[in-house]
């Protein structure tokens, strides 16, 4: 989840799925992400101040690469949508060179560039 100011924070042991659970208390929602015995996510949810679920991922089928361990199974739930998406990573690479031509961004052929900084001004 993305970092907010918590109102309030609490650790505990989800003895349900044998891992670490971290629950950060906000104004609006209520973030969770748990950890596996060695640090790694296995799960994250955000609820909103209703109570019910906003999303919900799972992460497994870690392998180390280079000594960063990356899952490559990523499970994404948005019941309030009735979504799902499971991504499968393979060949991974980490931290690789990119040549800046990568981001570049052409305007497609008849479309106007608008210049945003001066309309916020």
């Amino acid at each position: 989840p993305a970092p907010h100011s918590a109102e309030h924070d609490r650790v505990s042991f989800d003895t349900t799925i044998g891992a670490v659970r971290l629950v950060r208390t906000l104004a609006d929602r209520q973030q969770s992400v748990w950890f596996s015995l060695p640090s790694t996510p296995v799960a994250a949810e955000e609820r909103g101040d209703d109570g019910h679920l906003d999303w919900h991922a799972t992460f497994g089928g870690y392998e180390d690469h280079g000594g960063v361990p990356i899952a490559t199974q990523v499970n994404i739930e948005l019941p309030r949508w009735a979504r799902s998406l499971e991504l499968v990573l393979s060949d991974v690479d980490v931290n690789p060179s990119l040549d800046n031509s990568v981001f570049a961004f052409q305007t497609p052929p008849g479309s106007k560039e608008v210049n945003l900084e001066s309309i916020a001004d």
